[in-house]
């Protein structure tokens, strides 16, 4: 497989992650908890569609991160929900 494809195979990947992601978010918590799950996914976008190779995986690497720290987030509203073992 060509990095072109590698990579867009990551970045279709990682769009889906952030839709799943958001809909946790919104099953979990309330309006706010959405608000800054949705806000930090804005806030560290997916790559454009014609972004260099470079620009690329750094976008991918900074946007998968921020997914990462979202998840983490949503974990913590779970542990601190009444109803949490």
């Amino acid at each position: 497989l060509s990095p072109d494809t590698v990579l867009a195979a990551f970045v279709d990947g990682a769009r889906v992650r952030a839709a799943a992601i958001t809909s946790l978010a919104v099953a979990i918590g309330g309006d706010a908890l959405v608000a800054e799950v949705r806000g930090t996914l804005v806030a560290h976008p997916l790559p454009a569609d014609d972004a260099s190779e470079d620009d690329t995986t750094r976008a991918l690497q900074d946007a998968y991160a921020a997914q990462e720290r979202v998840v983490l987030t949503l974990a913590a509203a779970l542990d601190a929900a009444p109803d949490a073992p």
